[in-house]
Parts: C-alpha cells; structure tokens; sequence
C-alpha cells in the first residue's frame, strides 16, 4: 500500500506533449488533457483511472487488505490498488512465459512490442525497462517539488518456474486527487473550528 502525505494533493501541469491522455478529473469528472509516461495506461486493457465495478466485469478479484485486490485473466495475474474513491491507480501483473533462456531475439521482440504500445522507455537494462514522469507537487506551504506521479516498470528475468514478465504502472494523480477531494469537507470544518 502507497502512502502519501496530503500535501501531494497540486500538480503543476506541464504543456501537452506527444504522451498526452485524458485523466478524469476528480472535482467534475470531466476529462482533461494531462502528460502520460507512456502512450498506453493499461497493462492487457485494465486500465488506470478504471472503477472497481469495471475491473470486476474482467476478472474475480479478492480483497487482499485496504483498496488492493488481487485477481487473474486468462495467465496473468494481477496485484491492484485503488484510490479510497474506487479508481484504480496501481496495476501490477506477473506472467509466467515458460521455460526458456532469454536471448537477443526474445529481447528485440519484447522491446519492439513494449515501445509499440508504451512508447520509447526512458531507461532500459538487459532485464528491465522502464517509464517515468516527473511533474512538480505542491506541499502544504505551497512549495513545488518534483515527484514521480507516473511511471511503468517491465521486468523479465529467469526463475525456478521460467521467465516470468513482470510489469507495474502507477499513476498518483489519482490517488492525490482523491485523497485531497476526501479531504476537502473535513479540512472546511475543522478550519471553522479553529479558536484561540
């Protein structure tokens, strides 16, 4: 489970870029314009910013503790967090690809497909690759600092049971925007309720 502290509730949004999609926002559910890490925000069509309800039309999911559940489709698993308001903001999925050595053609294969749906990653090692997406916060004094809110990490490595494809994206501006919606009630009483 992710904890932030409230203050990450402002984003400074940069200009439109070639990664940008639609986030839902939380104060109107309108949609607007915000960068992505990544050209797709779904790992096999679970998808960033989906409610409960619509992930559970794609697979069983079981309760794990808090916002997180976990589930299979088809021979993936999945490990999912979702912000307090029912949107899901961590996907995290394992897949077990069988027994064989990863070699050159296997990695051109996966890098080709990835930067296909994802993008160019802004990193990459022979195991892994990765996303990221850097935008300033604003803390409670109103000072930016920069924070990854968005990224995807792609592992593939050799095991006992075989090469299993690991992949986690998260995106936070979801959970902050919720987070700070949630607290906007309490935050007007309580500043109602100061005195001295």
């Amino acid at each position: 489970m992710f904890f932030l502290p409230l203050l990450l509730a402002t984003i400074s949004q940069a200009p439109a870029s070639p990664r940008s999609s639609s986030l839902p926002n939380a104060d109107n559910g309108r949609n607007a314009k915000v960068i992505s890490a990544t050209l797709a925000r779904d790992i096999d069509g679970v998808a960033l910013g989906a409610s409960i309800g619509s992930v559970r039309k794609m697979m069983t999911l079981t309760s794990i503790g808090g916002e997180q559940f976990q589930g299979r489709m088809a021979s993936v698993d999945f490990d999912l967090e979702f912000t307090p308001l029912g949107r899901l903001f961590r996907i995290s999925s394992k897949q077990n690809l069988g027994q064989f050595e990863i070699d050159k053609d296997f990695n051109q294969t996966l890098n080709r497909r990835l930067a296909t749906k994802y993008g160019v990653p802004r990193g990459a090692s022979i195991d892994t690759r990765y996303w990221k997406l850097i935008q300033d916060v604003e803390d409670a004094d109103g000072k930016q600092h920069p924070f990854v809110v968005n990224w995807l990490n792609v592992d593939a490595s050799r095991g006992y049971d075989g090469v299993e494809l690991t992949m986690t994206m998260i995106d936070f501006r979801y959970l902050m925007a919720d987070r700070a919606r949630l607290n906007h009630k309490p935050r007007n009483q309580a500043e109602g309720n100061i005195s001295f």
